[in-house]
């Protein structure tokens, strides 16, 4: 499928030939110390992670899957995971997380899920190109300078999110139908726009004009979790967002995603990371 040559800087969007639309949630850099680890954690969206300098094992419960340096594994949304490097030399893995309208229809993604979604990855045309920018990028790009790195977003974009409707566009057995993914989505952006409340399921359901029963099974069925395991987790997400690129103290970041105790918060944070706030603080570059 032809990418568009156009890219929207208000929206961050890619367009393409037919009506799909994408977009780049988050682009990072995170640099690991010799015989390091990562935290678990996992994202709501798809992600793809390109490692650098030193092969990386990343871990999806007791199994493995290893990515060599100059290579990378593309993880689906909702597996929980955390990257080791047990070599003598740094590694370098430089995320993308990504949306849009056209994704496979997953829910909690088990380690089935990931082999599938990297053998497509493997036999994909956009293979050699995306390893290439991504390898490029890497060695050049400052962790320290946000800005430069995304004075990269369109070539990013396009490599990732090209490679993705590569591998799964064929496949219209695996999509999500229109009125599934308007769901999830309007669901997430009613949980961001009120980040500093907890929405409840009838707050959502009339929204979504649905019933408690029908929405709360309906969504349970499509995310394989339920909306207040989700609900937690995009708050999970914008915490460790937050710790990493703000300096506002762990009871303002508390306090502005709705956790009226400070230590249930920390305590959902471990519970959800490995490790209490402060410990992901200090990890900030």
């Amino acid at each position: 499928m032809r990418v568009e040559e156009e890219y929207n800087m208000l929206n961050q969007r890619i367009h393409f030939s037919d009506p799909i639309t994408a977009s780049a949630e988050c682009i990072g850099i995170v640099d690991f110390d010799a015989k390091s680890h990562g935290l678990l954690h996992r994202y709501s969206c798809w992600a793809f992670t390109f490692i650098s300098g030193s092969d990386g094992i990343f871990y999806f419960g007791d199994n493995r899957y290893v990515v060599k340096a100059g290579t990378g594994i593309l993880i689906p949304p909702f597996a929980p995971h955390y990257l080791v490097n047990e070599n003598d030399e740094p590694l370098r893995s430089f995320y993308v997380i990504f949306d849009g309208n056209f994704f496979p229809h997953m829910q909690q993604a088990g380690f089935d899920a990931v082999l599938a979604a990297n053998e497509k990855l493997q036999s994909s045309f956009y293979k050699k190109s995306l390893y290439e920018t991504m390898s490029r990028i890497a060695t050049q790009v400052d962790i320290s300078d946000s800005s430069t790195l995304n004075e990269y977003r369109p070539l990013i974009m396009t490599n990732v999110i090209g490679f993705f409707v590569d591998c799964f566009c064929s496949d219209a057995a695996s999509y999500r139908n229109a009125s599934d993914m308007k769901l999830i989505k309007d669901v997430k952006q009613m949980i961001i726009t009120n980040i500093d409340r907890n929405v409840t399921v009838e707050e959502m359901s009339r929204a979504l004009l649905l019933s408690q029963r029908q929405f709360a099974g309906r969504f349970t069925k499509l995310t394989g979790m339920s909306f207040k395991e989700y609900e937690n987790m995009i708050k999970m997400e914008e915490a460790s967002q937050m710790l990493y690129t703000t300096d506002k103290s762990i009871s303002q970041i508390s306090d502005e995603l709705g956790f009226c105790d400070i230590h249930y918060f920390s305590r959902k944070f471990k519970e959800y990371y490995g490790c209490a706030p402060t410990a992901l603080r200090k990890k900030k570059v």
